[in-house]
């Protein structure tokens, strides 16, 4: 398996990447593409760059032979929209769902194809190999400091820290452990956010305003990741965070999709509290018991 610089999952034609290519000059590419007439100009346009490589599927997440639509060739200048070439989905009416009076797409304007799906470890060099220091400090806390992860040479970025990253001299390797990372010339840490040097508030201003400023930016935070084209739903775990965020969900759109993951020793099942506050927020829930066993085959594949 390869190492990619930059892998492009649904590269179109390849007319919005030419500034993020030019970055991985020196790097491996992949561009994946399902759409027939998209991989003909992707073809002509890279096919003679030896770093570049076209892969002609869909992404999945297991392997699958199934059904794939995309808006013919042929009705894109009759559609009178050229964006209409990048839609694809697993899912037709995804694609009927985008019709309106301006875009009259109707069935006989989709193509639909067999595909074999191909999962992103397929186009990817990570290896689900647990981290065995890691593995004891879960153990022993109950979770994995920072800024080790479970998985091996994955490395969490340090809290209220953004993270830079010089992509034409970034250093394609396995590091064992952070620092090593993080201490290349083309990587930088910026903390923008530290608990002893946050500015204490002025003590003219009163808690309701606080109170109002604060659900105001929340809730403009959740109005902008819900502008979709396809449906969405969020993770509803019983506890604050998640509450709040569904509840804010819900206040803004009346058919929000909630879902609970729940174990089936007590102690550490929250589903029931979830399910209480969905039936609260009256959103569209649905609770998924995992097993000892399926814990077991999750964590072995």
């Amino acid at each position: 398996m390869k190492d990619f610089g930059l892998v492009v999952i649904g590269a179109h034609f390849g007319v919005w990447l030419e500034n993020e290519i030019n970055k991985f000059k020196g790097h491996n590419i992949l561009l994946v593409e399902p759409v027939p007439y998209n991989i003909e100009i992707l073809e002509k346009k890279y096919g003679e760059f030896d770093n570049i490589y076209i892969c002609k599927n869909a992404i999945f997440s297991k392997k699958k032979t199934s059904s794939f639509y995309y808006v013919n060739g042929k009705s894109i200048h009759k559609l009178g929209k050229h964006w209409a070439s990048g839609i694809g989905s697993f899912d037709k009416n995804h694609i009927l769902n985008h019709k309106s009076k301006r875009f009259k797409i109707e069935d006989d304007d989709i193509v639909e194809m067999k595909m074999n799906f191909i999962t992103f470890e397929d186009i990817s060099s990570f290896q689900k190999i647990i981290c065995e220091k890691a593995l004891m400090e879960f153990l022993n806390f109950g979770y994995v400091p920072a800024p080790k992860t479970i998985f091996k040479n994955i490395f969490k970025v340090p809290p209220a820290t953004s993270i830079s990253i010089k992509l034409d001299q970034l250093k394609l390797k396995n590091f064992d452990n952070f620092r090593d990372f993080s201490e290349q010339d083309s990587v930088s840490l910026k903390e923008f956010w530290n608990l002893h040097e946050a500015k204490t508030l002025d003590a003219g201003i009163k808690y309701s305003d606080v109170k109002q400023t604060l659900n105001q930016k929340l809730t403009n935070a959740i109005k902008l990741q819900q502008l979709s084209d396809v449906p969405l739903g969020c993770f509803l775990s019983g506890g604050i965070d998640s509450t709040l965020i569904a509840s804010l969900m819900s206040k803004a759109n009346k058919d929000t999709k909630t879902f609970t993951i729940g174990f089936e020793f007590s102690e550490y099942d929250e589903s029931i509290h979830a399910e209480k506050i969905a039936k609260y927020l009256k959103t569209d829930h649905k609770t998924v018991i995992c097993s000892t066993k399926e814990t077991q085959e999750i964590i072995k594949s």
